[in-house]
């Protein structure tokens, strides 16, 4: 039979253990998202200038330059103020649940730039 003290501390082993995991998977995903947003930016703004890309849009020719312009301006207001509202949210509730709201948003917003086909 373990006494009081051998199953304390095989709690304490296990609780460490996980708290160690836990803290690991928490910086690789950290790490990461610096890297998904200039990703992000990257690949937006390459592929923004292809021919492919604004003939589909329907954004070929001079006359469409102001909405290009304006269609990547409204994306990097929506990096800004989301970032406001991160350092807001982050200071009331604490760390994690913003950044799971946050790559909630994200991922949505993912899923709608895979999705259109035109400007509206």
């Amino acid at each position: 039979m373990l006494d009081g003290g051998a199953v304390c501390d095989a709690r304490a082993r296990a609780s460490t253990e996980k708290n160690s995991t836990n803290f690991l998977l928490t910086i690789t995903l950290y790490t990461l998202l610096p890297w998904r947003f200039l990703y992000d930016q990257g690949v937006s703004r390459g592929v923004v200038v292809t021919q492919d890309f604004l003939q589909m849009h329907n954004l070929a020719g001079p006359s469409k330059t102001s909405l290009l312009g304006t269609v990547t301006t409204i994306d990097d207001l929506g990096w800004v103020f989301g970032a406001v509202v991160a350092v807001w949210l982050g200071e009331r509730l604490g760390r994690g649940r913003p950044v799971s709201v946050g790559t909630s948003i994200m991922s949505v917003g993912a899923i709608l730039q895979i999705c259109i086909y035109c400007t509206a």
